[in-house]
């Protein structure tokens, strides 16, 4: 009988993170190979994933070389029981790998707010996702909705507001000029904000108004948000963001206010599905009884 083996094909960190959820949550003692195609790891600092010892993972930021070392893992391991989890169930390169793949050897963890919208008639039958969203999916495939539990903290709520920053000029979502407007429209309502900034951002944080207090990352906005010695007053996060799922099984809900920013994206053709998908996170976030802000582009 040959030995199982679980590869994981994955992208981001983020996808990186939510791996590392389940196999925590599966308890999985087989060996683990993750190869985590980062290409545009010279633009930001990676935050680093604790795994188990039977986990070896590593790290390309050449698409070229990442595919030439999954090709000698297929060739290695081509007599083995393999299962794949994948971080990025609508990428060119899973889309073709699981045309070989039997259903129940595939395994899909999020890539942010994308399982909202994405259509998982398209995967094989008897295949598995892990998800911390409250989703439909087709009777077909496996479900196991997780998210992690925290201690119960009973701290002081402070006076404190924080912002989740956002890549959304480095992700072209926003020029600079929008964005400078919008954070000055939030800061207006607000004698301080603390922003938290995203492991993307570079330029926003140059742009920030005066009483933006920038806080320096060293974990993910979760673990920040449990370790902080209060609980914030009011939270800022954009809706589209995994962000904003991800904190409301920390705090409460009514603490978060997600900003609707759709009417700042220009009406471009290249953003039409942008904005589509986005008004598809906001009505998620609606019926799972969010409180959404929507801002409107005065200009």
């Amino acid at each position: 009988m040959t030995s199982k083996i679980y590869l994981g094909i994955i992208f981001s960190d983020y996808q990186e993170t939510n791996l590392k959820k389940f196999i925590d949550y599966s308890n999985i003692k087989e060996e683990i190979i993750i190869i985590n195609g980062r290409f545009d790891d010279s633009r930001y600092k990676k935050d680093n994933c604790k795994f188990p010892k039977n986990v070896k993972i590593k790290n390309f930021s050449n698409k070229y070389v990442y595919l030439i070392y999954l090709l000698l893992l297929l060739i290695k391991y081509l007599f083995h029981n393999k299962k794949f989890i994948f971080g990025n169930p609508q990428g060119i390169l899973c889309n073709f790998l699981r045309i070989f793949i039997n259903g129940r050897n595939q395994i899909y963890v999020d890539d942010g707010s994308l399982s909202i919208d994405y259509d998982f008639n398209k995967l094989k039958k008897d295949c598995t996702v892990f998800t911390i969203y409250n989703i439909k999916l087709p009777t077909k495939i496996n479900k196991i909705q997780h998210f992690l539990k925290y201690k119960i903290n009973k701290k002081k709520t402070c006076e404190e507001v924080l912002l989740i920053g956002n890549p959304l000029v480095f992700n072209n979502i926003l020029s600079q000029y929008k964005f400078m407007n919008l954070m000055k429209i939030l800061s207006k309502k607000n004698k301080v904000i603390y922003y938290y900034p995203h492991s993307r951002e570079n330029v926003e944080l140059t742009l920030l108004p005066k009483n933006f207090k920038i806080l320096k990352r060293k974990t993910s906005i979760e673990k920040f948000i449990d370790n902080y010695k209060y609980n914030f007053r009011l939270i800022y996060s954009f809706g589209f963001s995994s962000s904003t799922t991800e904190i409301s099984y920390i705090c409460k809900k009514e603490n978060i206010k997600a900003l609707d920013i759709n009417d700042w994206i220009d009406n471009k053709a290249e953003n039409f599905h942008l904005k589509k998908i986005y008004k598809l996170h906001y009505r998620y976030l609606r019926e799972q009884k969010f409180n959404i802000t929507k801002i409107k582009n005065l200009n």
